[in-house]
C-alpha cells in the first residue's frame, strides 16, 4: 500500500515538473494563505 502511494506521488511529481513552464509573465506573492498581515485586538 505505502508503495503504491509513493509510485503515485513520485509519478504525479514527474507529470507537473514536464508542465512547467520555462519562463512566466508574472509571480504572485503573498495571496493571502498565510493569513491577515495585521491581529485584531493588538
Amino acid at each position: 500500500m505505502k508503495g503504491a502511494f509513493v509510485g503515485r506521488v513520485h509519478n504525479n511529481q514527474a507529470k507537473r515538473n514536464s508542465e512547467l513552464k520555462a519562463q512566466y509573465d508574472f509571480i504572485v506573492c503573498g495571496s493571502g494563505s498565510s493569513g491577515p498581515w495585521w491581529r485584531s485586538g493588538q
